[in-house]
């Protein structure tokens, strides 16, 4: 994990140092172990580094190869090592242990081609000094991040946060539209605009896509797209034993490490399902693992009886942090520092307090379950795509689906008249939509200042007819992106890295290929990962019926006197700046006050 900069002035400009060490000196945190530059013309980059893979100095950045590419580079290859026996197999000679180097050899032997080789999660730019070339590229989900403003026939600039633009000079002005489309839609990415951040000057370039400026050309492409053609010929077993083969090679591959390797530990499915395979993958011990868990004083909001309960059966060494309204207020100014832009909610000072828990004993590197819910169906939410796809294909399977879904839920999920409707006379879906938005408009908007209506539109959400055409929008779309920022920007804050094995492009792609009740069945979620390891995990925890996730009770921190001074600060300031008329969610007053102050 490390934080990454770079200026390319296509006018031909020269590139000055200084502004790459400010660049840089404004994400200290993300690489507080040295610092590197490559200047050359009109060209330079910068690195922070946070060693993880070679810790020598032969793992340095910026990195050079062939005497031709120079490569800046955040985030992981975890499967570097096969890649580079291949290359090495093709006649490239290695001087290094490092993943990066990899990516050069890669580069060379297959230009933008060498994205589909690569099971990691990454931000990366690479300089060919003989072809005028330069390319950056960001991992397919989009677990690191990559922001840049670029100005044709004048400049590149780019970095891992934004941050580092704005201390190389760019203006921080805020994009009202994007203001708007939060307190109106709760959006914190937009899915129309997918480049577009909460700041005018910056834009983020989109998970699986890359960047290839030469010297008449700027281009932004996609290399990957998530296949949702099911595979009727895969038995329900046999996918059993695949997940199980795909995910153990997958944590495997996330354990490779020169550094202290922990876990993060909610209680949850997914969660103990990593703690428990590494267990079952660390036979003889060969290093303690660590668990960090986030508690809550509330007993409805704690879930310390499933973390104990997993901690007791696979011997690790458990460091767990309480979590109040205290702390989130003490660290507000920090919290918002370093994710820059609104945070949607409190749930973030969980993971906040345990990485802040794993610096301090000293684990640099931990595996997470994020990226779990959106693969494997696990939100109640997805029983009504669910049951509404299988009501139009087996009738007597949607009776039994539906029936066994309410009495383990105590919830309706049943297909209605209105989407019988839709189903039988699909043009009365359209009618209904408008209605509904006319309807729901007034709601949508109420508070907001008339001077941010201007960006008023059609509602910007998208409803499918398939569960995996669903799961592929929330996955590659919206919705996971943003939830691996923040765990990317709280990880960061700490100098610490996060890698979620539930992201291997390879099991992702396998799950997608699934029938839809082979990820939920019988009213369960995530059907196929529980009967996957249910033979690894206690049963209590793999047939969990609640899900509660890190969920602070924010109900009660509202109560707080300092919570309620900030609140009126916000209203008051927002009223002023004519971006709402009056008091408004509690929780959006406080995200724009803080994105605007």
């Amino acid at each position: 994990m490390c934080g990454i900069a770079g200026v390319l002035n296509i006018n031909q400009k020269p590139v000055n140092q200084v502004d790459l060490k400010r660049m840089t000196d404004a994400i200290i945190h993300r690489g507080p172990e040295s610092e590197g530059f490559w200047v050359s013309n009109n060209i330079g980059f910068g690195h922070r580094r946070l060693a993880i893979i070679d810790l020598s100095e032969n793992g340095r950045q910026p990195m050079h190869f062939f005497n031709r590419y120079v490569i800046t580079f955040n985030g992981e290859i975890y499967n570097y090592i096969e890649l580079k026996q291949t290359l090495e197999q093709q006649g490239v000679l290695f001087f290094t242990n490092s993943d990066t180097e990899v990516l050069l050899a890669l580069y060379h032997v297959y230009r933008e081609k060498m994205l589909e080789f690569l099971d990691g999660m990454f931000a990366f730019s690479i300089w060919d000094s003989l072809e005028k070339v330069l390319f950056c590229a960001r991992d397919r989900f989009g677990e690191k991040p990559f922001f840049y403003n670029y100005q044709p026939n004048n400049s590149f600039i780019f970095a891992s946060e934004m941050k580092s633009l704005f201390a190389f000079g760019l203006q921080k002005n805020v994009n009202h539209e994007q203001v708007f489309n939060y307190l109106a839609y709760d959006l914190l990415d937009n899915p129309e605009k997918k480049s577009d951040t909460f700041f005018n000057s910056v834009n983020k370039l989109q998970p699986a896509h890359y960047i290839k400026i030469t010297k008449d050309k700027f281009e932004v492409k996609k290399y990957w797209s998530l296949n949702t053609k099911i595979d009727a010929s895969i038995s329900f077993d046999s996918a059993c034993v695949k997940v199980k083969e795909l995910l153990t090679e997958s944590v495997k591959k996330r354990l490779r490490s020169d550094v202290p390797i922990g876990t993060s530990l909610s209680g949850g499915l997914d969660s103990s399902t990593i703690v428990c395979l590494i267990n079952s993958l660390n036979h003889n011990k060969e290093f303690q693992q660590n668990t960090f868990s986030a508690r809550f004083n509330s007993p409805e909001f704690d879930e310390g009886k499933y973390i104990n309960e997993i901690v007791n059966l696979t011997k690790t060494k458990s460091y767990q942090v309480y979590n109040t309204e205290n702390t989130f207020l003490d660290n507000l100014d920090k919290i918002y520092f370093h994710h820059e832009v609104p945070i949607g909610g409190p749930s973030v000072i969980c993971q906040w307090d345990v990485m802040k828990l794993a610096k301090e004993n000293n684990t640099t590197v931990l595996l997470d379950g994020q990226g779990a819910d959106e693969v494997f169906a696990g939100y109640l939410k997805y029983f009504w795509v669910y049951l509404s796809e299988i009501y139009c294909n087996d009738k007597t399977f949607y009776k039994s689906e539906n029936e066994a879904v309410k009495l383990l839920h105590q919830k309706d999920y049943s297909v209605g008249f209105k989407r019988k409707t839709e189903i039988y006379a699909p043009f009365i879906k359209n009618l209904a939509l408008m209605f509904l938005k006319s309807k729901n408009r007034a709601n949508l908007y109420n508070g907001i200042s008339s001077d941010l209506l201007a960006y008023k539109k059609n509602l910007p959400f998208k409803t499918f007819d398939s569960l995996n055409e669903t799961l592929c929008y929330d996955t590659t779309v919206y919705g996971l992106e943003k939830l691996l920022k923040v765990g990317d920007r709280n990880s960061t804050a700490f100098s610490r890295e996060v890698r979620c094995p539930f992201l291997s492009h390879k099991l992702v792609e396998y799950i997608f290929s699934l029938p839809a009740s082979f990820k939920m069945n019988n009213g369960w979620t995530k059907y196929v990962l529980r009967k996957s390891f249910e033979d690894l995990l206690p049963l209590d925890i793999t047939w969990r019926v609640d899900k509660k996730g890190y969920q602070p009770p924010y109900s009660d921190w509202l109560k707080n006197k300092k919570m309620i001074e900030l609140i009126n600060d916000a209203k008051e300031k927002l009223i002023k700046e004519r971006i709402i008329n009056k008091e408004i969610n509690s929780w959006k007053m406080i995200d724009i006050y803080q994105l605007i102050k």
